[in-house]
Order: structure tokens, then C-alpha cells, then sequence
């Protein structure tokens, strides 16, 4: 009896871990289609929110909303932050003030799809930026993944036709998008050392504050000679509150509980839903197409990614975790939301 009883109980502790494994699918799903649903809204609203505002207040509704949540908090960990102030503030600029504006620039002139597709190699751009700035190693099978994603990205750019590429002839939003990702890839080294020294919410909020800072002169800039200004409607309001609190707060909260449950390394993974989600999302609302070049540049990015990261994640089990780096991503970013 009692060994049935211990049985029963395991049984009971099996069923709990495994619902809690779906849980943290649904969660970190979740947050895909969060960081969806903006990629296509920043497409959408384009000629509403210029590129800089994008950036400006979208982080600061997320520092003022989260503020009370994380104040108490930020108080304990004052001395990190002041401790670590200049490198907090090149990192928000790379992710944000770089990387995010120039992301919603890319966007005003290329398709949420290939921006969602161009992203996808942001983490090769990791790996080639570790070994160039902290001269880590790559194997012969990294440089092989290096090759591929940048191929797919090089594919997706040249919308599939190397005459285009030969003659120049492409859009200029997808090179925006590519040194976007290059910002992001930047902000993740800078950002490695660190992941553990603030708690995630509190890394949210001094980087949004630092975003934000960073942000306002491009957005007076833009506001006085950019041509553009913010177009103050219910859209728009509703696009911002939606990238603050879906598309950062929410986001950042679904991928914290995915990562607690099944470990950084298999939450990474859930990033590469968000091109497939983006180009559908786009293909239902914005009427999007896709095509052929669009598959085979996935392919090469995903493939390149997998080599890229499959040494590394032998060798580093605890790779740092997308909150800790805002996974706007993590997506690891990110991402670009």
C-alpha cells in the first residue's frame, strides 16, 4: 500500500512537471505572437509613428508602467546601477537608440516579413562578433553556420535575384534591418557579463530609462526636421500601449517564466517561430505575399543559426538568458520588438 501510495504521488509529481512544460510552450508561444503582432504593427502605423518616436515612446510607457512594479527593487540594486551606469547606457543606445529605430526606419520601406526574416540571423551575428571582439574560437562548423545564415540573409535581401544584388538594386530598409541586427548582436556581447547582476524587470527598467534619454534627441530631431511627425490618433496610442505592454512588459514577463521552467537554452529556440508568425500575420492583415526566396532564405538563416550556436551551447549549458537582454530578441532576442 504504501508503495502504491509513493507510486500515486510520483505519478501526481510527473503530471504536475509536465503540465508545467506546457505551460511554459504556451508562455514563451505567447510571446512570439506578442513580438509578432508588433513587427506588422510597426509596418502598419509607419506613416502615423516615424521611426524615432516608435523608439521614444514606446519605452517610455514600459519605464512608467513597470516604475511601481520594480521601484523597491531598484533602490536595492542603486549601487550596480550607478556602478555600471556607462555600459547600461551603450547598451540601451545599441538596442534601442540604433537598433530599434533603425528597424522601424527599415520598416517604412521593406515588408514586416522580410524584417522578421532578416532578424532571424541575429544570432550568428553574436557568434561573429564574440569572436572579433572576445576573440573566442570558432570551429570549422561555426564559420559553415556563419556562411549560411548570412547567405539567407544576403537571399532574402536581394529578394532572390543576384543581378539585383550586382546592380545595387535593392531595398534600403533591409539594409537597415541588417545593421539593426548588427546593434542587437553589438548590445548581446555588452550585455553577456551582466545578465546576472540586476534582476530582469530591473534591467527592463534602467535600460528603457537609458533608452528613452538616448532616444530624445534623434525624436526632437526628427520632430523639427525629419518631415515626419507623430500623428496623435487611437491608433497610435493603442500601437504604442500595445508595444509597451504586449511587446515588452508582457513579452519579458511569458519568456522569465518559460526560461524558469525549462532552462535558457530550449526557450531560445521558441525565437525561430517569430518570421513563420510574422509572415502569417502579415499575409492575414496586411495582404503580404510570400515567396519562393523567402523559404530558401529562411532555411540557409535557421540551418546557420543551428551551426553557428551548436558548439557553443555544448560548450556554455547556461548561456545567459534572453531577459536579462531585454529578449526583445532574446530573443534572444528582441528581436526587434
Amino acid at each position: 500500500m504504501a508503495r502504491l501510495v509513493s507510486q500515486e504521488g510520483g505519478g501526481d509529481r510527473w503530471a504536475r512537471a509536465g503540465n508545467a512544460v506546457w505551460m511554459s510552450y504556451a508562455s514563451l508561444t505567447a510571446t512570439m505572437v506578442f513580438y509578432s503582432i508588433s513587427n506588422v504593427l510597426s509596418r502598419v502605423m509607419r506613416d502615423d509613428i516615424p521611426p524615432a518616436a516608435f523608439s521614444f515612446w514606446r519605452y517610455l510607457a514600459a519605464a512608467v508602467i513597470l516604475a511601481p512594479f520594480v521601484a523597491r527593487s531598484l533602490v536595492v540594486h542603486r549601487a550596480i546601477v550607478a556602478r555600471h551606469w556607462r555600459a547600461l547606457f551603450a547598451a540601451a543606445t545599441l538596442q534601442t537608440t540604433i537598433g530599434q529605430t533603425l528597424f522601424f526606419l527599415g520598416l517604412h520601406t521593406t515588408t514586416a516579413t522580410n524584417g522578421a526574416l532578416i532578424t532571424a540571423a541575429q544570432p550568428a551575428f553574436v557568434v561573429l562578433f564574440a569572436r572579433l571582439l572576445l576573440r573566442e574560437r570558432i570551429s570549422t562548423l561555426q564559420s559553415v553556420g556563419l556562411i549560411a545564415a548570412a547567405s539567407g540573409a544576403i537571399v532574402i535581401v536581394a529578394r532572390g535575384s543576384p543581378a539585383a544584388l550586382l546592380g545595387l538594386d535593392i531595398v534600403i530598409g533591409d539594409l537597415f534591418i541588417v545593421l539593426a541586427i548588427a546593434g542587437w548582436g553589438l548590445y548581446a556581447i555588452l550585455i553577456r557579463n551582466m545578465a546576472g547582476a540586476l534582476p530582469p524587470f530591473v534591467m527592463f527598467e534602467v535600460l528603457a530609462v537609458f533608452a528613452v534619454l538616448g532616444t530624445l534627441p534623434l525624436y526632437l530631431a526628427e520632430a523639427a526636421w525629419g518631415g515626419q511627425r507623430l500623428t496623435v490618433s487611437g491608433a497610435a496610442v493603442g500601437t504604442l500601449l500595445y508595444m509597451a505592454v504586449f511587446g515588452s512588459i508582457l513579452a519579458l514577463s511569458f519568456m522569465i517564466s518559460g526560461i524558469n521552467r525549462i532552462g535558457a537554452p530550449r526557450a531560445a529556440m521558441f525565437n525561430y517561430l517569430q518570421p513563420p508568425f510574422t509572415a502569417i500575420a502579415a499575409w492575414l492583415t496586411i495582404g503580404e505575399t510570400l515567396a519562393v526566396y523567402h523559404g530558401v532564405g529562411l532555411g540557409l538563416i535557421l540551418i546557420g543559426v543551428f551551426l553557428a550556436n551548436r558548439v557553443r551551447s555544448r560548450e556554455s549549458p547556461t548561456m545567459p538568458s534572453p531577459p536579462a537582454a531585454l529578449s526583445l530578441t532574446e530573443k534572444v532576442s528582441h528581436g526587434p520588438s
